[in-house]
């Protein structure tokens, strides 16, 4: 910039030494020599590699002066020790008038054919010797008004004015833009800017935007990310093309004027700008983002410049409603591929993942691709979705593969198993995940700009929304993985593991969310899951997961690859002879416009010399469009193509191909061959050897890879080497060598219990049952079961023991059965929790110690000393050094008893409360007598609240005034709360473990949780706040509509009265719905979550009418759910106002003052 303003001030003073008379039309000048020295820049080989532009040819220098039309400019370049020619530009508002002419050390005289600006293209050069020009232009022109940001407007307007330019320039270190005549009035009072500097500033802020997004810095960490000092230059074009243009030496506004693009925060100029900062990444026929990545620069400018009103710009248009129901079309209705989506739908795509990832993420895309173009480390023709996983999901953490796949995104084998394994959390649009009142919660406290942004598990933890999962696993031959595991993954994380031992999988309350899943492939067949993911909604329950059994390594493969103009791949030829399968894909549809007729030809013929496929294909229209032949050995492909040197083959011998417009080659069993480059069957084959031993590198060499079992390229590698001929030395040598590679590293199919309900059965003296333990995973409960008498006479000490530790290491049971000695029968129910673990211990294991699953009857090996983890699909043995060293926590109070002791005065015990945790009862003695005569109000007291925050117990302990003796027995359970006061607790409360003896720190108020483990101290704010009425009403009616929408059931609900009427007329609800799912349901529950009424409707089901009436009571719950309410066929009227249309499945509680909603998750689980 500084050689910049030394060459404005040597203008300026050559200017002041002409004669000049001020005329109306301009300045009227002798023809004398002017001079310019001009400065260049470093040549950025680092973004030119990349192909990214960003306005580098744009940058040029002006001569401060105006030609009218018919006006000469003679120039020259008259530094000798400058090596090299300039290129001079005559600019004005149509591209069909202006010039461009190479300059060199001779004079060079160019006329203009209407009134334009001269211009030198700044040279790119490590050169330290900068160009220098001589130039003279005729008499009449007029000294171009300039304005740099920082000068003084007034001044600019002023000369402007007086000479009445046909131009005016403006311009940053960032941006010049060539202002016409006719938007003069408009600089001076702009709709968005207060000012020229305004506006500039507003450039400033545009392009430190962009490089930043683009990761580059004038002061970079690495070489490929330094910016270099260039200027955008923007113009008006009436003969533009389209609405703007972004080109090689500048952008324009298709119009005579640069208001819309250039002089306001409009779309055009964001769009156009965004242009320069694209790259190789974009060439991609199977995702294509041609007006698409420039769009993405330009839309986070929006939102970071328009606020609140980012929603009414381009993407969203002020109607966020109509792109989610775009992209709701395009995904679930039509399933459309997203390549096939147009380019505001794409850009909603892609907007998507960047919010999800960040704009760092975005950033170490463009430093990560720029790294990996300059070191020449990319692969040929990587997928575009593979590099924006890759490159988003190293920063962000992020796995997008499943979202990919859900929108039909391309990605290769190779993408796909990185994202898989990398480690990185799936992420999942909210609305594909939550629906009804889920989804409306969670969009109000996750921050996102429409309910398909993309949400991780771990934002959906605290709704504690979860479901039923069943996996139907469809393959041919279910053995091939019958008693393998499948593990469910979030990340890195292992969720779940379970073994399979039925087709249909199914995973009990699974959280909501998105996770991958490592599927076992097989055990002497090789098959590859039709998806790696699992999709856990609140508004499915199933899924079917194809097994495809493998059919090819893809080693053999070798791609034909067909170039057009720009090089750009417009059709391509995989053929796999492994497979015996050849697919030829057309993705462009103009190749090349300078061929009107064929460009390129293949044509597949067999061993007899029959034509199985033809294709000719033109260069200037030509079908696009994907075909499947059969091939096998002894066939040939013929190709021809117009300019052969646009055509290769990728995966083969470096020689196959030739330079012949007409080439022909044959398939063998290992690849394909020429007789004119002579490559053969062995050369072929040679070069199988050598992918493949590469191939295997690509594993071995990948420490994630080489440890996973299942991975699909384990599977190919495997059928990569079968495919050699048995006769082959080599095929020997490679199972040798990839041996331990392939050898299965995580078999634990022998630790995993699946199941639910399991027995424990101990057996003694002359193989006497003296004791049992049975968990049962639903209850959450491990019931220890001795019987009297004496377990075996020979032990003295312990013969066998059971310990339980909860997940943090902290032992909450423990029972040692000693060999000798007579012992009273005994029970013990202890509550269980996922994450517990279970030590079995038993002297004589091998014959007198039995594990059994009591659903399936399977049964499990025994040891003398195992730990089992509860699981949320079974138990898993793991090594008992597991169980964590527990740490003390001063608000657990453990046990399942508990003596509550209120004394008062005289140190008088007035009081007691003995909680059992096991029979879920609290019973609260009072003595007789006065409790404290110094207190009137209450001394102390008690309040007891169930599982949603309902009071069902208080008592206030008076302290003057003589109270009778009582006993009150209140029901009690995990979730409920103990809330005790005491005035003088220090001296007269105590807290105490009756079975351990242990004494508990007390309070003057604390509020206790009941835990499977005890009691919990929280803050009294734990205790859940009564739900408050959704709609609130005294009086509902549903009416429940089906074929033909007949009125089929009626149910109302009286809130006075407290009181359910429930009715269903004669007849089928819905001739065309089976019996396979109730067509509606009508469900009652307690407060308790116990079943009070249930009713199912049978669509088919021909009924006779009847009514049935159920008492209500607050907080009971309400579940009303029906196959087709999203069609207006369940409606719901309250006080006679109808609500509209209702969800498939609502769940309500029943309050005072009406209705609540809810979750099936809210309401709680049935002891």
């Amino acid at each position: 910039m500084k050689s910049f303003k030394i060459s404005r001030i040597f203008m300026s003073i050559l200017l002041l030494a002409i004669v000049m008379v001020a005329t109306t039309m301009g300045i009227k000048a002798e023809a004398a020599t002017m001079e310019k020295k001009l400065y260049t820049l470093e040549n950025p080989t680092w973004l030119r590699n990349q192909e990214f532009k960003k306005g580098l040819d744009h940058d040029k220098q002006g001569l401060g002066v105006i030609l009218p039309k018919n006006g000469t400019i003679e120039i020259r370049q008259v530094n000798t020790s400058f090596k090299g020619n300039v290129t001079l530009e005559l600019l004005n508002d149509d591209r069909l008038e202006e010039s461009a002419t190479t300059v060199g050390n001779s004079w060079t005289t160019v006329r203009a054919t209407t009134d334009s600006v001269p211009f030198v293209r700044t040279t790119y050069t490590s050169d330290s010797n900068s160009p220098i020009v001589e130039y003279k232009v005729s008499d009449m022109f007029t000294a171009l008004p300039t304005f740099n940001q920082g000068d003084n407007e007034s001044d600019f307007f002023k000369k402007w004015d007086e000479t009445n330019a046909s131009f005016g320039l403006i311009g940053n270190k960032y941006i010049q833009i060539l202002v016409p005549k006719g938007d003069k009035l408009y600089l001076k009072k702009m709709r968005d800017f207060t000012s020229i500097d305004a506006l500039l500033g507003y450039y400033d802020s545009v392009f430190e935007t962009y490089n930043e997004l683009a990761g580059l810095s004038f002061t970079p960490q690495k070489a490929t990310d330094k910016n270099i000092a260039n200027r955008y230059f923007a113009k008006a074009d009436k003969n533009g093309y389209g609405l703007g243009s972004y080109g090689q030496y500048h952008t324009s506004d298709t119009s005579a004027s640069v208001i819309d693009f250039w002089l306001t925060k409009g779309w055009g100029g964001l769009h156009e700008i965004g242009h320069g900062y694209q790259g190789t990444f974009m060439q991609d026929e199977t995702f294509t983002t041609g007006e698409v990545w420039n769009n993405i620069y330009a839309n986070t400018m929006q939102k970071k410049a328009n606020g609140a009103d980012y929603y009414n710009g381009w993407l969203y248009n002020g109607n966020i409603a109509a792109v989610e129901a775009a992209f709701n079309k395009q995904v679930y209705v039509s399933k459309t591929p997203a390549n096939d989506w147009n380019v505001h739908d794409k850009l909603y795509l892609l907007t998507l993942i960047k919010d999800k990832a960040g704009d760092k993420a975005f950033q170490h895309f463009n430093q990560s691709h720029r790294t990996a173009v300059n070191a020449k480390t990319l692969e040929e023709e990587p997928r575009f979705l593979d590099l924006l996983n890759k490159y988003f999901g190293e920063s962000s953490h992020y796995n997008f593969a499943a979202y990919l796949e859900l929108v039909q995104g391309s990605m290769s084998l190779n993408g796909k198993t990185e994202a898989l394994y990398s480690g990185n959390k799936a992420v999942y649009p909210l609305a594909s995940l939550f629906s009804g009142d889920n989804l409306e919660k969670a969009r109000k406290d996750i921050a996102l700009d429409s309910k398909w942004g993309l949400v991780s598990n771990s934002q959906l933890k605290k709704y504690n929304v979860t479901n039923t999962m069943n996996i139907q696993f469809a393959i041919d031959d279910f053995s091939e993985i019958k008693g393998k595991v499948l593990k469910v993954k979030d990340g890195a994380d292992i969720v779940r593991e379970v073994k399979i031992t039925t087709p249909t999988v199914t995973l009990k309350n699974m959280p909501i969310g998105i996770y991958s899943l490592d599927i076992p492939v097989g055990i002497t067949r090789s098959y590859e899951p039709s998806t790696n993911y699992l999709v856990v909604s609140d508004a499915n329950d199933s899924t079917t997961i194809t097994m495809n059994e493998l059919q090819t390594s893809d080693i053999a493969t070798q791609q034909l690859v067909f170039r057009g103009l720009s090089d750009t791949i417009f059709a391509t030829a995989s053929v796999d002879p492994e497979k015996g399968n050849l697919t030829f894909a057309v993705t462009k549809a103009d190749p090349h416009s300078y061929f009107a007729g064929e460009y390129v030809s293949i044509e597949v013929v067999n061993e007899l010399g029959q034509s199985v496929f033809k294709r000719s294909i033109n260069g200037a229209k030509t079908e696009t469009g994907q075909y499947q032949i059969a091939i096998k050995a002894g066939y040939t492909i013929k190709v021809t193509h117009q300019e052969p040197h646009r055509f290769g083959i990728t995966g083969a011998p470096a020689k196959l191909a030739s330079t012949s417009q007409n080439q022909v080659f044959k398939v063998t069993k290992y690849g394909l061959t020429s007789d004119v480059t002579g490559v053969t069957a062995q050369d072929a084959l040679t070069n199988f050897k050598s992918k493949l031993v590469t191939f295997a590198a690509t594993i071995n060499d990948n420490d994630k890879y080489k440890n996973e079992d299942n991975i699909i390229l384990k599977t190919m590698l495997k059928k990569g080497i079968a495919y050699l001929p048995d006769t082959d030395s080599d095929k020997a040598a490679y199972q040798k060598k990839y041996a331990e590679l392939l050898t299965s590293k995580n078999e634990n199919t022998l630790n995993l219990l699946s199941g639910e309900q399991f027995e424990f059965l101990f057996k003694g003296h002359s193989d006497r049952e003296f004791a049992n333990m049975r968990i049962n995973l639903d209850t959450n409960k491990a019931i220890i079961t001795q019987n009297a008498g004496e377990p075996h006479w020979y032990f003295l000490d312990a013969y066998a023991s059971i310990k339980i530790n909860k997940a943090n290491g902290k032992e909450i049971f423990k029972k040692d059965f000693v060999g000798r000695g007579s012992v009273p029968a005994t029970q013990n129910n202890v509550s269980i929790a996922v994450g517990d673990f279970i030590t079995v211990t038993h002297q004589e294991f091998n014959i007198r110690l039995f594990l059994k699953n009591e659903e399936t009857g399977e049964t499990y090996s025994t040891y003398k000393t195992a730990t089992y983890l509860v699981t949320a699909d079974g138990l898993k043995k793991v090594d008992t050094s597991e169980i964590p060293t527990p740490t003390k926590d001063p608000n657990e109070l453990d046990g399942q008893k508990f003596q509550v002791d209120f004394q008062g005065y005289g140190d008088r015990l007035f009081a007691t409360m003995a909680l059992d945790l096991q029979k879920e009862q609290a019973s609260i003695t009072q003595n007789a007598g006065q409790v404290h005569w110094v207190f009137p109000d209450a001394y102390a007291s008690i309040k007891i609240y169930n599982t949603r925050g309902k009071q069902v117990y208080a008592k206030d302990f008076i302290g003057q005034g003589i109270a009778p003796s009582s006993l009150d027995n209140v029901g009690i359970g995990e979730g409920y709360y103990v809330t005790i006061t005491h005035k003088e607790p220090s001296l007269r409360l105590a807290i105490t473990n009756p079975d351990t003896k242990e004494i508990f720190a007390v309070n003057e108020k604390a509020t206790y949780e009941i835990t499977p483990y005890g009691l919990l101290k929280v803050d009294e704010s734990s205790i859940p706040a009564q739900s408050a009425a959704d709609i609130v009403g005294k009086n509902f009616a549903y009416k429940f509509l089906g074929y033909a929408d007949v009125n089929f059931a009626n149910l109302s609900i009286n809130l006075d009265t407290m009181e359910l009427a429930f009715s269903q007329n004669s007849g089928p609800a819905h001739i065309y719905v089976d019996k396979t799912k109730p067509y509606a349901t009508v469900e009652v529950r307690d407060d308790d979550g116990r079943v009070v009424y249930k009713y199912d409707v049978f669509g088919s089901e021909n009924v006779m009418a009847f009514k049935r009436n159920i008492k209500l009571e607050a907080g009971y719950y309400l579940i009303i759910t029906h196959l087709e309410a999203n069609v207006n066929r369940l409606k719901l009227s309250v006080g006679n106002v109808d609500q509209g249309t209702l969800p498939s499945q609502n769940v309500y509680e029943i309050v005072d003052n009406g209705l609540a909603k809810k979750a099936l998750s809210d309401i709680p689980k049935t002891k």
